[in-house]
């Protein structure tokens, strides 16, 4: 009966060990893709948003307002040249694994400047990224304002 136990045991443990080694390299593979997306948006980079989000990408800003992935594009394209001492910074970031599903949590915290002034605001985020044809891209995003 010991040796059946032991025999059992072992691929349980074995098999954890390589979902969990699977799950670190999605981890790092999430956060280097969340990393492009935030510099998408800091650079005004529209080709990185496109690569990034999804086709059927949604953003629930914190106002309610929905926007799509060609809204938030075009507005990358449309917006001021970007400033050297802007920035976009996550902290507090939370993974969650569904299989090709995964989902992001945590706060950013964008400065720029406007009028003169530095402006800092505090967001909580969820991002939801589906894994499609082999890649990871951001299907939704839900802001949150911290006051």
């Amino acid at each position: 009966m010991k040796v059946f136990l032991v025999i059992f045991v072992l691929p349980v443990g074995f098999s954890n060990a390589s979902a969990q080694a699977k799950n670190l390299h999605a981890e790092r593979e999430l956060l280097k893709l969340q990393r492009e997306w935030l510099d998408a948006y800091q650079k005004h980079d529209a080709a990185a948003l496109e690569r990034i989000e999804a086709d059927d990408f949604t953003l629930t800003e914190s106002d309610g307002k929905v926007t799509t992935k060609a809204e938030d594009v075009a507005s990358i394209k449309n917006a001021k040249p970007p400033q050297p001492d802007d920035s976009f910074d996550v902290e507090d970031v939370k993974v969650r694994y569904y299989g090709d599903r995964a989902i992001l949590m945590g706060r950013v915290i964008l400065k720029y400047r406007k009028k003169g002034q530095m402006v800092v605001e505090r967001y909580r985020y969820t991002d939801t990224y589906l894994k499609r044809r082999g890649r990871w891209q951001v299907a939704a995003s839900q802001l949150t304002r911290i006051p």
